[in-house]
């Protein structure tokens, strides 16, 4: 008991440490994102000169007052201000920010694997000590079976859901068709012929309803 507490304790310490990885993931990948969008506004407002232009020596525009000392005027079109280009981020700049937030998907991707992993792990150990005032009967979804002497499990093309259901019971029929009358142990054993999402439904079953292989086979096939 005290051993499970510990390997609880250590789970439960890798989940925390997990999601603190998740958080700063997240944190960098929103960092990236501000320095695009700061980068963006500044090219969008170019930079204008709005001092006045400087002019040749006895140059005077059209607006300003001459001295009266001076005799003479000149008027020349004065020139545009001039205009600072607009700044626009560089290819590279923008490659390196795709290519840290594509790093950031896929360390935060694995960390929720992980997380979600340890999770389970954890709701199995705890589920021990939920359901071990059960009776088992209750638990399984073929009660009494009786396994013949010297069985042994046929290794099963495993089915997770994806591919046709009707073909995965012709095959699971041929490996088991030396048992093809004992319905309990067909039943029993074709757990062992599924995977993943397969396995869930499977365990979700209720033995109130399933009563033969045909019970089975027909609510797979739903």
């Amino acid at each position: 008991m005290e051993e499970k507490d510990k390997d609880m304790d250590k789970m439960r310490q890798e989940i925390n440490n997990l999601g603190e990885q998740v958080s700063k993931i997240l944190e960098l990948l929103s960092m990236g994102k501000e320095t695009v969008v700061v980068d963006t506004a500044q090219s969008s407002n170019p930079i204008q000169n709005t001092d006045d232009p400087i002019y040749p020596p006895g140059f005077t525009p059209y607006h300003m007052k001459v001295p009266q000392s001076q005799t003479t005027q000149h008027y020349v079109p004065t020139n545009p201000l001039y205009v600072v280009p607009p700044i626009v981020p560089g290819i590279e700049h923008l490659e390196a920010q795709a290519k840290i937030q594509d790093m950031g998907t896929n360390e935060n991707t694995l960390a929720k694997q992980k997380l979600d992993v340890l999770e389970e792990r954890l709701r199995a150990i705890e589920g021990t000590d939920v359901y071990g005032n059960i009776d088992g009967t209750q638990l399984c979804l073929v009660p009494d079976l009786i396994i013949p002497a010297k069985f042994k499990v046929p290794e099963f093309d495993k089915y997770d859901g994806s591919t046709c259901p009707r073909s995965h019971l012709i095959m699971y029929c041929r490996k088991m068709a030396a048992h093809i009358n004992n319905d309990k142990l067909l039943v029993h054993c074709f757990q062992d012929s599924l995977t993943g999402p397969a396995t869930r439904w499977y365990i979700q079953l209720d033995n109130a309803h399933i009563h033969v292989w045909k019970d089975l086979a027909d609510a797979f096939l739903k």
